[in-house]
């Protein structure tokens, strides 16, 4: 897995270097982001931060692997109904996670469990639309 990791960070570094990605680029770059983000921050922090959502989870989608778009979906979820009616001022990770913990823990485990299979997926995404360099 160590050499497969390398290929895609170093896909993924050349790829943000650019100035511009097409389509299918960008699948790359926004997996790899958000997993790392993800990771590092958990989902509380990445759904309460992150810009374009929805975008991330057709991403995870389009690649196979929808188990882990559907953990940042209903994550989401779970934003949305705490956020619902807040001032944005109001609104902090921390106490969403605390609300939602146990939810959150669930989707995690499924999330990070699933680190092998997003590896081993974008490295057949990149070498099938021959986006190693």
């Amino acid at each position: 897995m160590d050499e497969e990791f390398e290929i895609v960070d170093k896909v993924f570094c050349r790829l943000v270097d650019q100035k511009t990605n097409n389509d299918l680029e960008q699948i790359v770059i926004d997996i790899w982001h958000s997993s790392g983000l993800i990771r590092g921050g958990g989902l509380h922090n990445y759904v309460g931060e992150a810009a374009d959502i929805n975008k991330v989870i057709d991403s995870y989608s389009f690649i196979g692997q929808s188990q882990c778009s559907n953990c940042i979906a209903k994550a989401k979820e779970y934003w949305e109904k705490y956020s619902s009616g807040k001032p944005e001022s109001d609104l902090d990770c921390d106490d969403f996670r605390e609300i939602f913990d146990s939810q959150l823990d669930d989707l995690e485990e499924t999330f990070y469990n699933s680190e092998e299979k997003i590896i081993q997926a974008l490295v057949q995404f990149v070498q099938k639309n021959k986006l190693n360099g």
